[in-house]
C-alpha cells in the first residue's frame, strides 16, 4: 500500500480570507525588522529636536524639520506597511482566483501534502525536513518553508489531535525544526 494510500495522520484547513492574510503578514513580520524601524524612526526625531537646540552645534531649524519629518515617516511606514503588504497579498490572490479559498494540508508519516480547492491549483508534497520552525500565534500555525515563506494552518481546524499532539508529530519527523 503506497503513502499517498493511507490515512493521514493530521489533517487541517485554512480559507485565506484577508483578515488571515493580514494576521499573517503581521505576525510574520520579523521582530528584528520591526524594532530596528522603531528606534531609527525613534532616534531620527531625537536628532530632529536636537537640531532645534544649541545642544549639539548651532540651532537649524530647517535641518531639524526634515529629521522630524524623515523620523515621523518611518514611524508611519512602520503602522502601514503590513497593511500594504497584506492588501497587495489580497489582490494578487484575488487575481489567480485564490482569495477566499480553502487550502488543506495532510500530515502523513512521510511527508506532507498540501493542495488548495481552486481551478488551477495543484498538490504539492513537502518532506519534513524542508520545514525549518513552527511558529503559533492566537489560533493560526505556521510552518516555515526555507527561510521565507510560510504555510499557515488554522488551529482550529485541525483533525486527528491537538495542536501540542502535532507539533510534537512534527518535532519527532524533523527534530532540527525550532518551535516558536
Amino acid at each position: 500500500m503506497s503513502e499517498m494510500q493511507t490515512q493521514p495522520r493530521f489533517f487541517a484547513r485554512c480559507v485565506m480570507t484577508p483578515e488571515v492574510i493580514r494576521k499573517e503578514i503581521k505576525d510574520t513580520l520579523p521582530r528584528s525588522n520591526i524594532l530596528f524601524t522603531l528606534a531609527l524612526g525613534i532616534i531620527v526625531i531625537a536628532a530632529g529636536i536636537l537640531r532645534f537646540t544649541d545642544f549639539i552645534g548651532p540651532a537649524d531649524p530647517p535641518t531639524a524639520v526634515c529629521f522630524l519629518v524623515a523620523g515621523a515617516a518611518l514611524l508611519v511606514y512602520l503602522l502601514f506597511f503590513p497593511a500594504h503588504l497584506a492588501k497587495k497579498q489580497c489582490k494578487a490572490l484575488e487575481e489567480r482566483g485564490r482569495l477566499n479559498v480553502a487550502q488543506t494540508a495532510a500530515f502523513f508519516e512521510q511527508n506532507i501534502l498540501f493542495s488548495a480547492e481552486a481551478a488551477d491549483a495543484g498538490k504539492e508534497t513537502f518532506g519534513y525536513d524542508t520545514f525549518t520552525r513552527v511558529q503559533q500565534c492566537d489560533n493560526l500555525l505556521y510552518l516555515w518553508h526555507q527561510q521565507t515563506s510560510c504555510l499557515a494552518i488554522e488551529t482550529d481546524k485541525l483533525e486527528g489531535g491537538s495542536v501540542e499532539e502535532l507539533k510534537t508529530f512534527l518535532q519527532e519527523k524533523n527534530p532540527n525544526i525550532r518551535m516558536r
